[in-house]
């Protein structure tokens, strides 16, 4: 954007690069003409600088037509004069062969000489005159003002005496002397002298007219300089009316013209001056070729912004021929050139040639010109927009990024181009799908436009067109319908008529009306947005098929109409070419289910094999859109059987969704979940069309179980994150508090923009206006600024906990490095039912091997599975009503009774999961994966193979039971990819200590009869509560006086001494936070709490409450230690064991309070999926003490096999063989 302050700015770049101006043309008048253009050929007749001057020494033009101009004043004196004029003549010639031979001092060293002899005169003569006039200017253009000024008072002083003032003379002499007010910046006391130049020149040399437009000219430059732009263009266009049609004085007024209404965003004005104004250049005599060649390139931007790029190309062509034949391929002419090239090749989907220019462009900016940052932030911003075009968006992404980073250090993030760079890349970022990114990069480039007066540029509509598309992907329908209604007010004045900008910003206007179903308003927008680019020249496909699109979806209640309409659609996109290709792909996916919707099948069908036949030249893009057509695709082509080909549309389209994934994963998880569950089943597609591929060798089963297990991986965080990210959010207070205030944070920078777009759309912006404006915008840059505070702590606080569930899928290989050789690795993954059955799949990864399997058995038998075997585990699910548990395992226990575990049920299972790999894990410690609907079963209660009675009645028969953790150690991790987390965590400290034990808080309960240690939140916390009613509660909670012996026997096992102990009163929140302060907590090996735990249960008052552990009220504690405050402890322990009840409670992979203790430092967490009992929990413990009795410390799983199994095998306690006692408890990761 170019706005009124830069209008001076941009013209003056370009003023007078026709330099062939100072050559023929007497404009300036005489000396000031010769001098100024002379030593300045790239400015025309603007002031000359000191270094100006000694680069263009050697000019020989530059030297002639200062000596001319001397001698041209000198010869009317010649005949005349005495012996001393002769001397002073003497001077003067030497003064002008001192410059003409490069010696610029001692050139002044003789003007001075012959100024003081005339000023010795006592009565000045004309030749005294002339000689301070002379001199007056040598000395201006070495930039020795003051000297230049009182010459040129002296030679006005001897003109008023000699009565000499009403001749052309003399006007030269006010003319040159206007130009050196303009100099040094007083303007309105050279538009003075300029002014009284001209009457001069009108009363006594009225034919002159050459002088006199040349005058008028540079009364047009100091208007210029004012910014007084339309005043400046009435004078160059009275210069226009007094020149003939060769005169090099007509080519500067028209090229003064051209660039001043182009910076205006006048285009149609400006196209007028560049048609008058190229073919004079092309008859002048000579020809100048550079400066030609520049307004040729000026002229072919404007065209090919006017979208004709057929006459666009022949003028950059035209204008290449000219540069290259100067020999001055490395000046800014030639570089415009390779720039406007570069990028029109790129517009029409010659991606290898502009390629090739733009290589060249850039490399000439960064060896010739590499201080002008600007520029080259342009030539990035500009090559960005090519790569996104060619589909290379990680090129593109990272030019774009370099580009603004030019910017910022040049300090010019404020400058048009900036904003303009900025608008294309948050447009980049939309199409991109990356919407939280873009959102802050058009809003500020919209409120730096506004504060800047930029709304009259001709890229403004194109910065309000971006900002509407973001809105309408926002979903914000109403404030994007307004800023596209006033992107098409702007571009209707700017180009003054039909345009195709202005049709594209009815395209997406339709777009939005459609989403809002706002169908007959999209119809009327697209049918005028069609009727405009049709009367346009040139081809504008692109633009058509995206009209015939939006038309097609506003028709939806008219099917032939819409047919009719994606059918165009479909004909223009084809013949659009690379650039057309999303928007191809939605037009093919709805003419398909268009047809098969009226019944066209063969047409679905022909439509269908010739996207297949297309391949990547249609369905190559990677933006986002592809992806669900190459997976509607692919699920066509499996429902017919032909998975080989369906297999290659579903990883075609995985990629690019995998890209998208990795690039958006943010602390900000529900967002990205939320979005990206729509993908699941594309990748589901793949492995189910991978299964039933046949592979012909080793190598290619090897290459489908590890394409697919990576696969597998993206679809399990696709659909276990979003419930992840909730938890950990409601457990953790620290994520919580920022998350949420970062929300609160955007929706208030939102509202401060749309109350900038709302500034912008008064007619008249005045002083209360632009007040407001800054106001707003110093709150956004402050709100902007908490913001990247907030991103950055939750980078700097999150990043370790997420990358337990991160988006990064590891490899076979990968896993295998990681594995020890005693571990196996097994991933469960159920499907969904699609065109294809649903099935469950298992991999199994051993240190050497990988297998395979397919289980008939998908998500719905899963899910009946894992309800029908958890009624025979936790008691909390037959009350209050038993009736859907007694259905499912078709038994009704007595209320003593033990629960009805169906072990058929569980070896039915064990069946389908384990069976085909029994002998892939025999002897191995197993690694599960697995989340979703398995994600609450322990796979420890699955026997190993069929037991005689489905029901066993007694204990003995439930210890007689083959389960799956007599024969393994088993683990579960949330995700694959946090076995390299796990295994990459080190401790962070080496003095460790064995074991630091939390229980026994000090509790005041009475009358208690349940051994359970499970309790609802809302037992202690009720809505509206106080600390002090809380820690009432909780004093009123049962105690736990068994749980001192858990820990003592824990401690006593790992050789540690009483204080590792703290147990009763000790045992408060003050105390934990105290020992991590100090790094206590870190240095314990293993942690164990024994409490009760306080579960949330999600009612209209709890739902965002904590679980929490329950230690002893005191002070300002309410004894909740929750898990928001859990996370913030500093711990490296290899083992936590939580013995409480529900610990693990939640949804999702890793659960409740497991994952505080994860993101606190944690390696391996126990935890309890549901109420335990506090006797058989003690038991469990006590197991766990004696496994480390035996020897070397050992992996947790390991230690808890051994600990149930002597649970299970406990004669003491016969019913505790039952796994409704020793199952709830499970570990999660490994050390």
């Amino acid at each position: 954007m170019t706005g009124s302050t830069s209008v001076v700015a941009d013209v003056r770049k370009r003023l007078g690069t026709y330099n062939t101006f100072a050559t023929d043309r007497q404009s300036c008048t005489a000396v000031g003409c010769f001098l100024s253009c002379g030593l300045e050929p790239i400015t025309g007749c603007k002031s000359c600088h000191y270094e100006d001057a000694m680069a263009s020494r050697t000019s020989k033009g530059a030297k002639w037509l200062w000596v001319a101009g001397l001698l041209l004043l000198s010869l009317p004196l010649a005949a005349s004069s005495s012996v001393v004029e002769s001397s002073r003549r003497d001077i003067n010639d030497q003064t002008v062969r001192l410059y003409q031979e490069g010696r610029l001092q001692e050139a002044i060293t003789s003007a001075i000489k012959a100024t003081t002899i005339a000023r010795e005169r006592e009565t000045p003569d004309l030749l005294d005159a002339t000689i301070f006039e002379n001199n007056a200017e040598l000395f201006r253009i070495t930039r020795r003002y003051d000297e230049a000024e009182r010459l040129f008072q002296a030679s006005e002083s001897a003109y008023q005496r000699l009565d000499a003032v009403k001749s052309g003379r003399y006007a030269t002499m006010l003319n040159n002397y206007g130009l050196l007010k303009k100099d040094i910046g007083n303007l309105d006391q050279a538009l003075t002298l300029l002014n009284h130049s001209y009457d001069v020149r009108l009363a006594f040399d009225p034919n002159n007219m050459i002088e006199r437009a040349a005058t008028l000219c540079n009364i047009a430059d100091a208007h210029l300089d004012k910014r007084q732009f339309d005043r400046s263009l009435q004078y160059y266009w009275a210069a226009t009316r007094l020149t003939n049609a060769r005169s090099q004085t007509l080519i500067y007024a028209y090229s003064q013209i051209a660039m001043i209404e182009r910076g205006l965003s006048r285009l149609l004005p400006a196209v007028s001056a560049y048609e008058r104004l190229i073919p004079l250049m092309r008859r002048s005599d000579p020809i100048d070729k550079n400066g030609l060649g520049r307004a040729l390139v000026e002229f072919a931007n404007l065209r090919k912004f006017q979208g004709l790029p057929t006459e666009s190309e022949r003028l950059y062509d035209e204008a290449e021929a000219l540069l290259r034949s100067e020999s001055i391929p490395h000046e800014r002419g030639y570089v415009d050139v390779l720039s406007g090239q570069a990028a029109l090749y790129s517009e029409v989907g010659r991606f290898d040639e502009a390629t090739s220019k733009f290589d060249e462009y850039i490399l000439i900016l960064s060896t010739e010109f590499p201080d002008d940052k600007l520029a080259r932030a342009n030539a990035l911003g500009a090559l960005a927009e090519h790569e996104a075009r060619r589909r290379n968006f990680s090129a593109a992404e990272a030019a774009y990024k370099a580009s603004l980073l030019l910017i910022q250090q040049a300090k010019l993030t404020e400058h048009a181009d900036s904003l303009s760079i900025a608008s294309n890349f948050g447009y980049f970022l939309l199409d991109r799908g990356n919407i939280s990114d873009a959102t802050p990069i058009l809003t500020s480039a919209l409120a730096l436009a506004v504060k800047n007066n930029f709304q009259s540029d001709y890229r403004y509509p194109y910065l309000l067109n971006n900002v509407g598309h973001l809105y309408m992907l926002r979903g914000s329908y109403e404030d994007a319908r307004n800023i596209f209604t006033r992107a098409l007010e702007v571009t209707e004045r700017v180009f003054g008529g039909p345009s195709i900008q202005y049709a594209n910003i009815l395209i997406n206007l339709a777009d939005t009306q459609n989403r809002a179903q706002r169908w007959n308003d999209a119809e009327r927008s697209a049918r005028r947005a069609i009727a405009i680019i049709s009367d346009l020249p040139g081809n504008n496909s692109f633009s058509l098929t995206f009209s015939y699109y939006q038309l097609g979806t506003a028709l939806a209640d008219d099917l032939p109409g819409a047919i009719m309409a994606f059918e165009e659609a479909k004909r223009f996109g084809l013949d659009a070419g690379p650039t057309a290709r999303t928007i191809l792909v939605s037009t093919l996916r709805d003419l398909l289910a268009a047809y098969e919707y009226a019944g066209r099948f063969e047409d679905a069908a022909r439509l269908l094999e010739d996207s297949v036949s297309k391949g990547i030249e249609v369905f190559g893009a990677t933006a986002p859109g592809a992806a669900s057509g190459y997976s509607y695709q692919g699920f066509s082509l499996a429902g017919q059987g032909k998975y080989q080909e369906a297999l290659v549309a579903f990883e075609t389209a995985n990629s690019f969704k995998i890209r998208e994934l990795r690039r958006e994963w943010s602390v900000s998880v529900s967002d990205f979940s939320t979005r990206n569950r729509l993908y699941w089943q594309g990748f589901y597609g793949q492995i189910q069309a991978a299964s039933r591929t046949a592979a012909t060798s080793p190598a290619e089963r090897r290459r489908l179980a590890d394409s697919t297990f990576q696969v597998a991986q993206w679809a399990d965080i696709t659909e276990s994150s979003h419930s992840i990210s909730q938890s950990f959010a409601r457990g953790n207070q620290f994520l919580e508090d920022r998350v949420r205030r970062r929300q609160d944070l955007a929706i208030n920078v939102a509202r401060h923009y749309r109350q900038l777009v709302a500034l912008q759309d008064r007619p008249n912006l005045g002083e209360a206006e632009q007040i407001e404006t800054e106001t707003l915008l110093e709150k956004i840059t402050d709100l902007q600024h908490e913001q990247e505070q907030l991103n950055e702590e939750l980078r700097k606080g999150a990043g370790e906990l997420i990358g337990l569930a991160s988006p990064e899928a590891l490899s076979i290989s990968d896993v295998q490095t990681y594995l020890k050789n005693n571990e196996a690795l097994i991933y469960i993954l159920p499907t969904p039912r699609t065109v294809m059955k649903e099935e469950t799949f298992i991999w199994v990864v051993t240190k050497d091997a990988v297998h395979l399997n397919a289980s008939p058995a998908g998500m719905t038998a899963m899910r009946k599975f894992v309800e029908t075997l958890r009624c025979g585990l936790d008691r909390e699910l037959w009350s209050p009503d038993p009736s859907r548990c007694a259905k499912l395992v078709d038994y009704v226990p007595d209320e003593e009774e033990p629960l009805p575990f169906r072990v058929d049920y569980a070896f039915a299972l064990y069946y389908q999961l384990f069976g085909p790999i029994e002998e892939d894990i025999k002897g191995k410690d197993l690694i599960i994966v697995n989340n979703g609907v398995l994600a609450t079963l322990p796979f420890e209660v699955l026997p190993t193979k069929l037991f005689k009675d489905p029901l066993p009645e007694s204990p003995e028969e439930y210890r007689s039971v083959p389960w799956l953790i007599k024969s393994h150690a088993v683990t579960t991790l949330p995700s694959v990819s946090s076995l390299r987390l796990l295994r990459a965590r080190k401790a962070s400290v080496s003095d460790r200590l064995p074991f630091g034990g939390f229980g026994d808080p000090s509790l005041k309960g009475s009358g208690c009869r349940s051994r359970s240690r499970s309790l609802p939140l809302e037992q202690v916390k009720k809505d509206g509560s106080s600390r002090v009613e809380i820690s009432q509660s909780v004093e009123r909670l049962c105690p736990l006086p068994e749980s001192r012996a858990e820990l003592d026997s824990m401690a006593e096992a790992l050789g540690s001494n009483a204080t590792s102990v703290v147990v009763r009163d000790q045992f408060t929140e003050e105390k934990l936070r105290s020992m991590s302060t100090e790094g206590l907590l870190s240095r314990y090996r293993v942690l164990q709490f024994s409490t009760h735990g306080l579960l949330p249960f999600e009612t209209d008052h709890f739902s965002d409450s904590e679980p929490a552990l329950v230690a002893t009220p005191s002070g300002e504690d309410d004894g909740l230690l929750t898990s928001s405050e859990i996370s913030k402890l500093k711990l490296s322990a290899e083992w936590v064991i939580l013995a409480a009840c529900n610990t693990g409670s939640g949804a999702g992979g890793l659960h409740g309070l497991a994952e505080a203790f994860f993101y606190a430092g944690a390696r391996a967490v126990l935890i309890s999926n549901w109420e335990t009992n506090s006797d058989a929990t003690v038991q469990l413990g006590i197991g766990l003490a004696n496994k480390l009795r035996e020897g070397s410390f050992i992996s947790l799983s390991i230690a808890h096999q051994a600990s149930v199994l002597s649970v299970i095998n406990n004669i003491a306690n016969p019913i505790y063989s039952h796994p409704e006692y020793w199952a709830p408890y499970s570990v999660v990761g490994i050390n």
